[in-house]
């Protein structure tokens, strides 16, 4: 790219939470998407399926209407129709982050109100659809119908305008604080209602031993990861009948078809748990993550990760052991790990193994020493493993031999292959005491021909090393062809409801000049 960004970096930008700030995903993205706009159409499609961040989802989609505006800039219609279906893929509280984010960036506000116009009549032309998006999302949609001046059916004025609805679901709900626990499982039942409306709508009632003996009973994988510190506060450990319905449920969330989608959620939850003082539950809600993991081996070959445990690099030393506890699951192959210092600490074959069997293997690894990331290679070189990738978890500041280019490019001769590298960077080139031996390693990694791809950690929160972890592929340019292959969508494909109404005309893509 012109911008000097490689595809890679922009990808690996979307492994990272920006905590609600969707003006993050700007710097990188918007230049990727101005200089090459199909691949950034792709991406939205990508990383709306692939993708863990939701805020990557409501930002990318943006970033790309928002780039109609430029002078020079060639934008196909259906790339801005793809951008819109991704928009009208969102729950209305997403939707109305990324319509307030669409106005920084400048996206047509002529569009943006055909488009929401579309999107809630689309909503209203399925009652129990709307009663059910309305429960959860009620001032989300009020914020749509008014500041886009729609004007809502008189069901969807009663409901979400007025807040004073009484049929159906809303009735039901405004009914479930004087209901008994079996009536109240019954209507959750009949009605699909929603976990997080019943624990708010039951208010003090939901802590009650035999609602919440109940409820458990409805609660889904999501529910738990989502819910598991307010359940322990709200005393789910202090009755026996609870207690056992709620070890029942982590037994069953743990299972494949229930945790899929709920690895990450359930990874962060069993921490607050363990800060919590909740041991136990924790490893359970563990085992959900590690049982997930299991399902979505995604990544080909063999690995090695190579751990940077020079001085002061203790945290580089956890990092690389919660990596390899997410590619001993996620790699088909085999996962062999090495800390490097000056010398080789090999940890081995960690193929198949968890996290908590890793951090027992290597508790006595500590930061000391100088930084060779080559000794790391040099022995796997020695023990004659056959790589497709390379990890290197480390802060880039080598400064002694071998170096990581040099046993690099000896692999590759003795081996005939290429492997694949990835930089998981531990400290930025502000650093005063390492920025020169940081850009030599680069430069070097570059004459290389290695083909090294960055993800910055820095600054970087709990869901990151997961979600950068599962973009890793054996070929230098696999997972560019895998987005370039994912396949677009339409407005009529999403809002299937509302085919045929007109979003997108009289909106011109403007040529280059």
């Amino acid at each position: 790219m012109e911008s000097g960004l490689t595809k890679a970096q922009v990808i690996s930008e979307l492994g990272k939470s920006p905590h609600g700030d969707l003006s993050q995903y700007v710097r990188v993205c918007g230049p990727a998407c101005r200089e090459d706009p199909e691949f950034f159409a792709h991406l939205i499609a990508w990383n709306h399926t692939k993708g863990e961040i939701r805020d990557a989802k409501a930002a990318l989609p943006v970033i790309q209407l928002g780039a109609l505006t430029g002078s020079t800039y060639t934008m196909a219609p259906y790339m801005i129709d793809n951008a819109l279906a991704h928009l009208a893929d969102l729950n209305p509280r997403m939707l109305v982050r990324a319509l307030d984010f669409g106005r920084t960036q400048k996206a047509p506000t002529h569009v943006l109100r055909r488009f929401v116009t579309r999107y809630l009549r689309d909503l209203e032309a399925d009652r129990r659809d709307f009663d059910t998006t309305a429960l959860q999302h009620k001032a989300s949609l009020r914020r749509l119908y008014t500041y886009y001046h729609v004007d809502a059916t008189e069901f969807a004025r009663m409901a979400v305008i007025e807040a004073r609805s009484v049929e159906g679901k809303f009735g039901i709900v405004r009914q479930l604080p004087s209901m008994t626990p079996l009536e109240v499982v019954n209507a959750v039942d009949k009605y699909k209602l929603p976990w997080l409306v019943v624990r708010g709508a039951l208010g003090v009632r939901a802590r009650e031993p035999e609602m919440l003996m109940a409820l458990i009973g409805r609660m889904t994988a999501a529910d738990l990861a989502t819910s598991a510190k307010w359940m322990i506060r709200a005393g789910v450990k202090d009755h026996p009948e609870t207690r056992a319905a709620f070890e029942q449920l982590l037994v069953k969330a743990a299972k494949p078809r229930r945790a899929k989608g709920t690895a990450l959620k359930a990874g962060k939850a069993a921490k607050v748990l363990q800060d919590l003082g909740e041991e136990k539950t924790a490893g359970k809600l563990q085992a959900v993550q590690e049982r997930q993991l299991d399902t979505l081996q995604s990544i080909e070959g063999n690995w090695l990760i190579i751990g940077d445990k020079s001085s002061s690099m203790a945290h580089t030393i956890e990092i690389a052991k919660q990596l390899a506890g997410l590619l001993a699951r996620l790699v088909k192959g085999h996962v062999y790990l090495v800390f490097a210092d000056t010398d080789p600490r090999p940890v081995g074959d960690v193929s198949g193994k968890s996290l908590e069997a890793i951090q027992m293997t290597t508790a006595a690894v500590e930061a000391h020493g100088g930084t060779s990331i080559g000794v790391g290679l040099d022995y796997a070189l020695a023990q004659r493993w056959e790589l497709d990738g390379i990890a290197i978890v480390s802060d880039g500041a080598e400064n002694s031999y071998p170096s990581m280019a040099e046993r690099y490019m000896r692999y590759c001769q003795t081996f005939q292959r290429e492997p694949t590298v990835y930089w998981y960077r531990t400290a930025p080139d502000a650093d005063p005491r390492t920025p020169t031996w940081i850009r030599n390693f680069v430069a070097a990694m570059g004459a290389a021909r290695s083909g090294m791809t960055e993800f910055n950690l820095i600054g970087a929160d709990a869901y990151s090393l997961p979600n950068l972890a599962q973009t890793m592929r054996v070929g230098k340019y696999s997972l560019v062809d895998e987005i370039m292959t994912y396949k677009l969508r339409t407005l009529d494909e999403v809002l299937a409801r509302t085919v045929g109404m007109g979003v997108i005309h009289g909106t011109r893509a403007r040529a280059a000049s």
